[in-house]
């Protein structure tokens, strides 16, 4: 992060939660396709209530990729905190191509939970795991 944010966050001991629609991925909780617009309507509906009542804080398994240093770092001047964190508290990123999604099954409660989980391919350089606290424990 830039140097400012990085001293700031050692401070006053905080890191950003960040709301979903806030990442840079613009299909962040949107990995299904729906090929229905009903569905595909429905879906932006569950997103936005989503993003109302979950943030997500983002860590990197791999702090030495130049591309994280030059997206998230200052254009590789500023700095990378490191932090020890209970593996069961982290939920690991994986990277896929969209999901298709017919609309004649119902998606289980294992794959909803998923969609916190899944970004597309071209992210994979991240080496991202989250955690998705509730927004309403810190407002």
């Amino acid at each position: 992060m830039k140097e400012e944010w990085a001293i700031q966050a050692i401070e006053k001991r905080w890191l950003k939660i960040s709301r979903f629609k806030e990442l840079n991925d613009p299909f962040e909780l949107s990995c299904i396709h729906l090929r229905d617009k009903n569905m595909r309507n429905c879906n932006m509906q569950s997103v936005d209530v989503l993003n109302n009542t979950y943030g997500v804080v983002s860590f990197s398994s791999d702090y030495t990729s130049p591309l994280m240093w030059s997206h998230y770092a200052d254009d590789h001047r500023g700095i990378g905190l490191g932090f020890d964190v209970d593996e069961s508290d982290l939920i690991k990123v994986r990277y896929r191509n969209r999901v298709t999604f017919d609309g004649k099954s119902h998606l289980s409660k294992k794959d909803a939970l998923d969609i916190f989980a899944i970004k597309f391919n071209g992210w994979a350089y991240e080496k991202e795991q989250r955690i998705i606290p509730r927004i309403e424990k810190f407002t």
